[in-house]
């Protein structure tokens, strides 16, 4: 105990602040010896050092705990063996001894998307995902108000890098119950909600230039932050901060912060993806969080703070937020002659296989061989930030093909459609419909603002039942407000971005579906050419598209997309240097065995097709003989 504590006096802070400071600097340019040292000393008695030391010792968990330590310091700094003094030792074995867990379907279908690329949950029903498996069905049924939620998954997969399965446990009751994360796992997530509230209050007064540009841009916290407070940032960021946010985590918590410089300049879609996917380096990123000075007061205050008084907090904080707030209202003054159309959301639409095999039948059914459209209507919901168009159902459609604006469309038919299938799915709504054109008809804006009744914001998707291309079969468009000359408003259709996706359930139905329709004429060979030839074309048509774009953007009539010619020149370094030896001999060697094994085809062909011929021949001469013998008849007395 004496060397102990002489080795803590000598890793304690002195008291001058002159040497407090020097030894700061130090610490920057501490030896990777050094560091292991003082953590081998910590160690042999944590939580003393810890009571002793807590200056010191936050500052050697900002530089990054040891990798082989980081377990068992985790525990200590969470306090999850202390658990055991007021829950049986084997707690964690009588949770798994349960037979029924109320979540585990839940569970299983979510484990293999966490960590899917880790070399410890890659491999299916492996050690990693079983342990992963048996740590969140145990705590399901230990807390069953909380039960499960996706975000427990990443957490629960971190803890059991660095640990075991018990232990893992028990830090998982610990950051739920210690830490009060169960708020965010729960029904409702109450304290996800509050966290989201909370943000967006310290943005608006701490950073008010980027919570204008985001208010305009349209992005809001339930965005990008879910996932920020749910895993801790696990699912977010490179692993190598992972940990080190983990380690600030749970020594002292750390608030989110935001490169405001890096966002304010940025649209809807980079700002997300800045947001969701932010690559800074390790330290430069908790530098800057670390810098943040927020305290408790001040987050229990802005929850108490009325909405309407949070609203205005920008405004009132300082003399120069009132000052910036005047000059943007200046220029909104010099540009109310100049109308134009709120922004809104409008999201990619994502067309399930469903839908298409959905329309082609209703075609079939009812316009099949005849100039007629058929029209119906789109049913889905919003995930991933897309609009999912997962069911669809025909609608009695009717129009005079002389004059386009007459035509008459079932709405009572439609309204009894759709109640019966929210009965199958609450969560499907109306987002819009489809028609078989195969182009947008002059009556198309009519019967678009009847589906405005049903939807706010409705999309039309054009579907083209009989492709004579290899494009989509399909455009999307959404309804925007467009300013005509005489300063009038009319509403004309704006294409929007559209892809074929399908969940893991329809993608398995489709593979069935395929394989049950294959032409069993048609050989494997001439399949796999027409697959080719496909292939060939499809190429051939994106080339055209690539060169008419660069021809385009070198004559000015198009502006340069820095995004589009970054993936062209991934595109070009990824293919062969054809002028290298090794490539060429390569091809000659592997066009040389292709033809020596077509040739010793052809020759072996030949040879059967002649030995048949030449066995066919005599087979012919011998019954051309046997046919001219000719056996004379018996004498008549023999007969007798």
């Amino acid at each position: 105990m004496v060397v102990l504590d002489a080795e803590l006096c000598l890793l304690a802070p002195p008291d001058d602040e002159e040497e407090g400071s020097n030894l700061a600097k130090a610490s920057k340019l501490l030896d990777p010896v050094e560091h292991l040292e003082q953590w081998r000393v910590i160690c042999i008695d944590f939580h003393r050092f810890r009571a002793k030391c807590p200056d010191k010792c936050k500052e050697l968990i900002r530089q990054g705990i040891p990798e082989f330590l980081r377990g068992s310091v985790w525990q200590k700094l969470a306090l999850s063996r202390e658990l055991l003094h007021k829950h049986p030792k084997d707690i964690y074995e009588q949770m798994r001894r349960v037979q029924t867990a109320p979540c585990e379907g839940d569970i299983v279908r979510d484990i293999n998307r966490t960590f899917p690329k880790h070399v410890l949950y890659r491999d299916k029903q492996g050690l990693g995902q079983q342990q992963l498996l048996n740590v969140l069905r145990a705590y399901s049924i230990f807390n069953a108000e909380v039960g499960y939620c996706q975000g427990m998954g990443f957490i629960c997969g971190v803890l059991l890098m660095y640990m075991g399965e018990d232990d893992a446990f028990l830090m998982l009751i610990s950051l739920l119950e210690n830490y009060r994360m169960a708020g965010l796992f729960m029904p409702n997530l109450p304290l996800l909600n509050k966290y989201f509230f909370q943000l967006q209050r310290l943005l608006e007064i701490n950073l008010p230039l980027l919570h204008e540009h985001l208010t305009e841009q349209g992005v809001e916290p339930t965005m990008y932050a879910s996932q920020w407070f749910m895993t801790v940032c696990i699912y977010n960021f490179p692993f190598s901060t992972v940990v080190r946010v983990w380690d600030i985590f749970l020594a002292e918590g750390v608030p989110h912060m935001l490169n405001q410089e890096a966002l304010l300049h940025q649209s809807f879609e980079q700002i997300l993806q800045t947001l969701k996917q932010d690559h800074r380096k390790t330290m430069k990123l908790i530098k800057t969080a670390l810098n943040i000075k927020l305290k408790n007061k001040t987050l229990k205050d802005i929850e108490l703070l009325p909405q309407h008084y949070a609203r205005n907090c920008a405004a009132l904080s300082t003399a120069i937020q009132e000052k910036d707030k005047k000059d943007a209202d200046e220029k909104k003054e010099t540009k109310e002659d100049k109308p134009k159309e709120v922004k809104k959301d409008r999201r990619d639409v994502v067309v399930h296989p469903i839908v298409l095999l959905g329309v082609v039948d209703h075609y079939n059914r009812v316009a099949k061989g005849t100039t007629k459209r058929v029209v119906g209507t789109l049913v889905g919901e919003v995930s991933d930030y897309s609009l999912h168009i997962t069911n669809c159902f025909a609608v009695p459609f009717e129009e005079d093909p002389r004059d386009p604006q007459v035509w008459f469309l079932d709405h009572n038919f439609h309204e009894s459609m759709f109640a019966m299938f929210k009965k199958v799915n609450t969560k499907e709504r109306i987002v819009g419909w489809y028609s078989t054109g195969p182009k947008i008809k002059p009556s198309d804006l009519s019967i678009h603002e009847l589906y405005r009744r049903y939807c706010p914001e409705p999309v039309l998707v054009v579907m083209d039942v009989q492709p004579k291309d290899l494009e989509l079969p399909m455009e999307a468009y959404y309804s925007v407000q467009e300013q005509t000359s005489d300063e009038v408003f009319k509403r004309t259709f704006w294409h929007v971005q559209s892809t074929v996706g399908a969940f893991e359930a329809e993608e398995v139905g489709v593979e069935h579906l395929l394989r049950d329709i294959k032409n069993a004429s048609a050989s494997t060979l001439a399949v796999r050419v027409g697959d080719k030839i496909g292939a060939l074309k499809g190429l051939a048509m994106r080339l055209r598209e690539i060169s008419q774009y660069l021809s385009q953007v070198v004559a000015g009539k198009l502006p340069m997309n820095q995004e589009i010619i970054y993936q062209l020149q991934e595109i070009f370094n990824l293919m062969p240097d054809q002028d290298s030896e090794e490539l060429v001999r390569s091809l000659a060697t592997e066009t040389n065995d292709m033809m020596l094994a077509l040739y010793l085809g052809s020759m072996l062909r030949s040879t059967v097709a002649l030995h048949n011929l030449i066995n066919n021949k005599m087979k012919n001469k011998k019954v051309k003989a046997a046919a001219s013998v000719h056996i004379a008849p018996p004498p008549f007395g023999l007969l007798a």
